[in-house]
């Protein structure tokens, strides 16, 4: 009975920290400047901060007025899709892929026309 405790607890204590590290990368975040549609997004950060601060370096990297990059969408265990049209980018999030895609070509074409998905990026981990 010793043995197979010494053996079966260290196993254990494995499983538990491998578990908590696959999920200690929840965060993620979609930065956008409106006035050019430039956009940029980190996923799967130990941190919220560190999503943001990533979203916002890709964001400003690509806009032509970086300063206008902001933090339009945080999530977690979902996706983000980016529809831009004539007038207006938007940026939706979801519980998948497609529910992110419907959300933000319905947003775009409430303002633009000619909307269509640019971006559509996931999570390591999706919600069922």
């Amino acid at each position: 009975m010793g043995n197979l405790m010494l053996k079966t607890v260290p196993a254990i204590i494995l499983f538990l920290c491998a578990s908590d590290i696959v999920h200690s990368r929840d965060y993620s975040a979609v930065a956008l400047s409106q006035k050019t549609g430039a956009f940029g997004w980190g996923t799967d950060y130990a941190t919220q901060r560190e999503a943001d601060r990533v979203a916002m370096e890709e964001c400003r990297k690509h806009s032509s007025l970086p300063r206008d990059c902001r933090v339009e969408a945080r999530f977690t265990h979902g996706c983000f899709a980016a529809a831009g049209g004539s007038r207006y980018t938007s940026i939706k999030t979801g519980k998948n892929a497609a529910s992110a895609q419907r959300e933000a070509i319905a947003t775009c074409k409430k303002d633009s026309q000619g909307c269509r998905i640019n971006q559509v990026t996931c999570t390591n981990v999706q919600r069922p």
